[in-house]
């Protein structure tokens, strides 16, 4: 069954947005603070940054739809977590893979590690007796004297495997008048992928859009396998 959620950008995740996402990292750090709005019990106001939304059925991804400054931003990438929802608010968040509960504890000893550079790629192999110092000491650090530091420990340990692992399957709508190139850099196209060594462009025709512009929903579309597909030459590919 489809699930469906929407919440209004704050103004940290909106701050977080204004930089561009150039790795794993980046998506780590963006999914733990959209995590502390979703299970947080406090209805985030409409400050006019956009929203974001998470879309699960046969797929599992968040939505990103961010004015940031005039300018938009449209993307979306996996979402790790299933969720219950009763009276549409979130009752139950775990991981997919491990069946690991998610809470705000485990949400802010993350947080703390990713604040550290805990999950930024290193050029030399980490000393895993230093990583699992500091999983201690962020742990310590979050939760009360009378919880079970050792099983805080494992299901820690757990979702961070499974955030280094995951496949983010990042994919963004740009609308780029100011480098916009019919070649190079076609003012509508998708970027797939994040990385500088992985990321290519699609050229879209604006013929598709409702509005000149590809919407939220359509790149929900896009993306979701149990709408009708997309060909690639009904988006108009020059060449």
């Amino acid at each position: 069954m489809r699930k469906f959620k929407e919440y209004y950008l704050t103004v940290n995740l909106a701050d977080i947005l204004r930089s561009p996402i150039r790795n794993k990292s980046d998506i780590v750090w963006l999914l733990l603070n959209s995590l502390e709005v979703i299970l947080s019990e406090i209805p985030v106001a409409d400050r006019g940054y956009g929203i974001f939304s998470l879309n699960i059925n046969k797929m599992s991804r968040i939505f990103f739809a961010a004015n940031i400054e005039g300018y938009m931003k449209n993307f979306s990438f996996t979402f790790p977590f299933t969720i219950h929802l009763e009276d549409n608010s979130v009752k139950k968040l775990y991981s997919t893979n491990t069946k690991i509960g998610i809470n705000k504890t485990i949400v802010r000893i993350l947080l703390e590690l990713a604040a550290e550079g805990f999950f930024k790629e290193k050029e030399q192999t980490p000393n895993i007796y230093d990583e699992m110092d500091a999983l201690s000491v962020a742990i310590k650090n979050n939760i009360n004297v009378d919880e079970d530091l050792d099983d805080y420990e494992e299901k820690v340990w757990t979702i961070i495997k499974e955030f280094l692992l995951f496949e983010p399957g990042y994919l963004r709508y740009d609308f780029d008048e100011e480098r916009a190139d019919p070649d190079l850099h076609p003012l509508h196209h998708l970027d797939v992928f994040y990385s500088s060594q992985a990321t290519f462009k699609l050229g879209l025709n604006e013929s598709i859009f409702k509005n000149k512009l590809l919407e939220r929903e359509d790149l929900i579309n896009v993306l979701d396998i149990t709408t009708p597909c997309y060909y690639i030459s009904n988006l108009s590919i020059k060449k």
